[in-house]
């Protein structure tokens, strides 16, 4: 088996790797530094090249990534990314960074995101991009910060053992095999999310599901009472209680196929009696 990353991961990591990942990905090797004291992904100054001889001195979108240490990145791209234990990798506000074709991301520690204070009204610009398949794995845990941050593509990522969690936007499929978490705020589901029989879709009590996107199979689980405005849920388990959300501007939520209560639906009411006939509801269509 070929190597996966930098040869100057610890042994431990790589076997963790190449357990998780399979082959390598062809393509050069870096491994983060920080030496030029930037943030810039495109600077060769901040990377030191482990393996290859390719034409540029910072990793592209067939090239491995490798964060031994923390570090804070702006927009650019890779094949695959590792982030090794105790590191965490945060996306600076506006930073893109593009996961290649069959691609992965192994976060053995934590990934980050600094909001976009500025709130430039451009949608999910602090984001990983995913436009092909690529895997999420590692254990680790994902950490969304309002709803500039998130993931989007055309792809397919698949979650095989990592937390998503927080206020931010989901704008790609997701075969989720582990979970999703909505806390401190709104997670906006906007694609289609496919959970295997241990994925779960968890709501805390300060969070709220919301979005327009389908959530099919596994478990909705509300946890210290969640709330949900919109998305449509199809052919899963809820557990819990689970609270529909009003107000100005909540979109409905449609049911679809088969769901299975095992806690207890509630309703806010309109308090402000609008008018609008049956304005919180379950949508069955």
């Amino acid at each position: 088996m070929s190597r996966i990353f930098s040869n100057s991961c610890s042994i431990s990591i790589i076997s963790i790797v190449m357990s998780l990942v399979g082959t390598h990905v062809l393509g050069d090797d870096f491994t983060w530094t920080g030496a030029g004291n930037t943030t810039i992904w495109v600077s060769g100054s901040n990377w030191l090249r482990t393996s290859g001889s390719g034409a540029t001195t910072f990793p592209t979108i067939s090239d491995n990534a490798t964060f031994n240490q923390s570090a804070i990145v702006a927009s650019g791209s890779a094949a695959q990314v590792l982030i090794g234990n105790n590191s965490t990798l945060t996306l600076q506000s506006n930073a893109v960074l593009q996961v290649g074709n069959s691609g992965a991301i192994t976060n053995l520690g934590l990934i980050t995101f600094n909001e976009d204070v500025l709130d430039n009204a451009s949608f999910l610009d602090t984001r990983f991009q995913i436009d092909a398949n690529a895997s999420l794995l590692g254990n680790g845990t994902v950490k969304l910060n309002g709803k500039d941050t998130g993931f989007e593509g055309n792809g397919l990522l698949t979650n095989v053992n990592n937390t998503i969690q927080g206020p931010g936007t989901l704008n790609v499929n997701i075969a989720n095999q582990n979970i999703l978490r909505a806390e401190d705020g709104i997670l906006s589901v906007f694609r289609d999310v496919t959970n295997s029989s241990s994925g779960r879709v968890e709501i805390l009590g300060n969070g709220t599901l919301g979005g327009s996107g389908l959530i099919t199979g596994g478990t909705l689980a509300s946890l210290a009472g969640g709330k949900i405005a919109g998305t449509t849920l199809q052919d899963l388990t809820i557990t819990g209680v689970l609270t529909k959300q009003v107000g100005n501007n909540i979109p409905a939520t449609f049911l679809s196929g088969a769901i299975v209560n095992q806690g207890l639906i509630t309703f806010d009411e309109d308090v402000l009696d609008n008018a609008s006939f049956l304005d919180t509801r379950f949508q069955i269509d």
